[in-house]
C-alpha cells in the first residue's frame, strides 16, 4: 500500500510539473475537448437542421461577397453623379446660402455622398430626398 501511495504522488508532481512549465499544453487539452464536443453535436440527430443551415450559410458566403461589391459599386457610381450634378447648384450663388450649405452637407463631396448613398440605401432616406425635391 505505500508503495502505491508514494507512486501516485510521484505521479502527481511530475503531472503538475509537466503542466505548470507548459501552459500550452492545458490550452492544447481545451481545445482536444472543444472539437470532441463538436463531434458528438455532429452524432446528435436533433441538430441535423441546424447542421444543414450553417452548411448553406458557409455555402452562400461568396455571392453575399460579390453582391455586396456591386451594391458599392453601383452606389459609388450614384453617389459620383449626383456629387457631379449638384456640383452647379452648390456653386450658383443665386441660390440661398442655406440651401447650398444643406446640399452640400449631404453631396458635396465623394465622401458625403457615399455616406448619404448608404443612408439612401440602408436608412433614412426621407431628408435626402425632401432636401433634393424642395430646394433643387
Amino acid at each position: 500500500y505505500g508503495v502505491l501511495v508514494v507512486l501516485l504522488w510521484f505521479l502527481e508532481k511530475v503531472v503538475d510539473a509537466t503542466f505548470a512549465l507548459n501552459p500550452m499544453t492545458l490550452r492544447t487539452v481545451r481545445l482536444v475537448r472543444l472539437v470532441r464536443l463538436a463531434r458528438m453535436i455532429k452524432t446528435v440527430q436533433a441538430l441535423d437542421s441546424l447542421q444543414v443551415l450553417i452548411g448553406s450559410i458557409m455555402a452562400s458566403l461568396s455571392v453575399l461577397f460579390w453582391s455586396s461589391v456591386i451594391l458599392l459599386v453601383c452606389q459609388m457610381l450614384v453617389a459620383l453623379l449626383l456629387h457631379n450634378l449638384l456640383s452647379d447648384f452648390m456653386l450658383d450663388e443665386s441660390n440661398t446660402l442655406s440651401e447650398r450649405q444643406e446640399v452640400f452637407r449631404y453631396f458635396g463631396t465623394f465622401s458625403r455622398s457615399m455616406i448619404t448613398m448608404f443612408e439612401l440605401t440602408l436608412a433614412n432616406w426621407i431628408p435626402p430626398c425632401r432636401l433634393l425635391v424642395d430646394s433643387v
